[in-house]
């Protein structure tokens, strides 16, 4: 009897083992799978409940995985309208994950659950971690590229120039999102250096300029950005640099851009700005090493405008040079038209102090304007009936010695009535004489360096000087003094041959 009871036993114990337990999960696990195409989030949370029944009921170890994972994607899909499932359904993963590890489905889930949570880092780390199992599928490519994209802006955001540039790389190498990247982004990692060098931060600055060199291979303008980079560097070698060797490696930029192509602003800027660099280190060689050769000043000028013929600096750099160097009137009328080419470019010469020089050496190189300055101020002085009989006889001569050079239209005087000046008045309107006369020969006096006649004019004026100094009311002593120094100032203006 007691066999027979114990008999009965085993086979109820079979019976429930093979066929009641396995219904506690497999009933439910089965119902849930049914539910899963729906997009109802009441059967997805049935479908959620069902597949919780079934791990609790004690599922077969091989059939276990299958309802993690499926508990997993509904939980996902619940997060549409209750974004919390992304947890959920992110901690199902890894549970799964931790008894069975990956393989391409629960990376792909995993990934699209980080993602979802805003998880950007791990995105990427789980990506490059099981690049294996994802890369081959175009939609992780692209979470992978969203979460980057994510990294970059909010780098660049923050001014994090290098953060920025490392997440842009990481879109090129997935090959997705790629026209998201903004144009000439990798400018901002020169702008970078340029703000470095500013700020004196030098080795900042150099590590830029050589991560945008590195990084030059990988742009479309690679030749520029390489030229852009190294021309960063050359300027952090600019004060220790060995003279020589900076100038060799501005040339070598030079010759390694080539010709812009048409209608490139940017690539006409970079080669004409690099050429004008070059001209600027020629100078710097001039000065350390003195040995100037204008065939190569001009060389270089000419290279320059080759690259942008409306860049008035090219010939600001030249004029200046020829103007102050210059050896004779002929050298300097050069350098003065020069300098006028530099203003009247496009993008032409705007410092206060080179307009002014031009002004001045154009009234300057007016002869009839000169002569008619000094006439003007002659016929102002005679206008003053105080001035000796004899004094006026020598200069109206002198007056009429100009006439042939003289444009009468040209003359301006001031011939209001000189009576009864006060000693002030006096004082004042022969230091306007003195002001005047020196204007007048302001052209003369570079070409006429010794010459004895402007030895004269400068010893009377310097007596003329001394008389204003000690000025006792009486004119006397001052006409005796203007007006030689009147006539020598015309006698030196007048040409050699006053009728040719």
């Amino acid at each position: 009897m007691t066999t027979i009871v114990l008999l009965v036993l085993v086979i109820a114990l079979v019976g429930y083992i093979a066929l009641v337990q396995p219904n506690r999960w497999r009933v439910p696990l089965h119902e849930a799978l049914a539910l899963l195409p729906s997009d109802d989030p009441d059967d997805l949370a049935r479908a959620d409940r069902l597949l919780g029944q079934a791990v609790a009921g004690g599922i077969r170890r091989r059939a276990l995985g299958d309802a993690r994972f499926a508990q997993a994607y509904v939980r996902a899909r619940l997060g549409r309208y209750d974004p919390a499932m992304y947890g959920a359904a992110a901690a199902s993963v890894a549970d799964l994950v931790a008894a069975d590890g990956y393989d391409r489905h629960t990376a792909y889930l995993d990934l699209w659950l980080q993602a979802r949570l805003d998880q950007h880092d791990k995105v990427l780390d789980l990506f490059q971690q099981h690049r294996a199992l994802l890369e081959e599928r175009r939609p992780a490519r692209l979470i992978a590229a969203i979460a980057a994209l994510n990294k970059a802006v909010a780098h660049w955001r923050r001014r994090e120039v290098e953060g920025a540039l490392h997440y842009f790389d990481q879109l090129r190498e997935l090959g997705e999102l790629t026209d998201q990247i903004p144009a000439h982004v990798e400018d901002l990692q020169l702008v970078n250096g340029v703000q470095a060098l500013f700020d004196g931060r030098a080795e900042d600055a150099r590590r830029s300029f050589e991560g945008s060199l590195a990084r030059a291979a990988h742009e479309s303008r690679a030749r520029d950005s390489r030229a852009e980079a190294t021309l960063g560097l050359i300027a952090c070698d600019w004060e220790s640099g060995p003279l020589d060797e900076l100038d060799r490696r501005l040339g070598q930029v030079l010759d390694e851009l080539g010709p812009a192509k048409a209608g490139d602003e940017e690539a006409v800027a970079l080669r004409a700005h690099a050429a004008l660099l070059h001209v600027v280190s020629l100078l710097r060689r001039w000065r350390e090493q003195g040995t100037p050769d204008p065939r190569e000043l001009d060389a270089r000028v000419e290279r320059t405008l080759a690259a942008d013929a409306d860049l008035g600096d090219a010939h600001l750099i030249r004029g200046l040079i020829g103007y102050y160097f210059a050896t004779g009137k002929d050298e300097r009328d050069r350098a003065v038209a020069e300098l006028e080419r530099g203003v009247a470019t496009a993008k032409g010469v705007t410092l206060r102090e080179v307009l002014e020089l031009v002004d001045k050496e154009r009234e300057l190189a007016d002869e009839k304007g000169t002569v008619a300055r000094y006439v003007g101020l002659v016929e102002e002085y005679l206008a003053d009936p105080s001035v000796p009989a004899r004094h006026r006889a020598e200069l109206e001569a002198i007056r009429r010695l100009m006439e042939p050079f003289l444009d009468p239209a040209a003359v301006a005087a001031d011939l209001r009535p000189h009576e009864n000046l006060t000693a002030e008045e006096q004082r004042d309107r022969s230091r306007l004489l003195g002001v005047r006369v020196n204007r007048i020969l302001y052209g003369k006096v570079r070409d006429l360096a010794g010459d004895p006649r402007l030895s004269e004019i400068k010893d009377l004026s310097g007596r003329r000087q001394q008389a204003l100094t000690g000025f006792n009311e009486s004119e006397r002593e001052l006409r005796e003094i203007e007006t030689p120094l009147l006539k020598a100032t015309g006698l030196l203006l007048l040409p050699e041959d006053p009728h040719g």
